[in-house]
């Protein structure tokens, strides 16, 4: 059984952790959270050919709704401080 990730984060850390749980098939990533409007396309072009997960992007606090997603793991990919 795959492990059901998320996650939080969508930058470059997140971008490349994503690509690196592409590459080993035992991560679903089944959910996105991130406050930018292109998130959507952000998340297009990294699935291309693949099931895109849920976007969560309404918001500052939209990652809470994606918390009641049945989920395994939750990676959370932001910076440590705000530049």
């Amino acid at each position: 059984k795959n492990i059901r990730t998320a996650i939080i984060g969508a930058g470059y850390r997140g971008r490349y952790l994503i690509t690196l749980l592409q590459k080993i098939n035992l991560f679903d990533i089944i959910a996105v959270s991130d406050i930018s409007p292109n998130l959507s396309e952000i998340i297009s072009q990294l699935f291309a050919g693949e099931k895109i997960p849920k976007i969560y992007n309404s918001g500052t606090d939209d990652y809470r709704r994606m918390l009641n997603e049945n989920l395994s793991l939750i990676h959370i990919s932001e910076p440590t401080r705000r530049v």
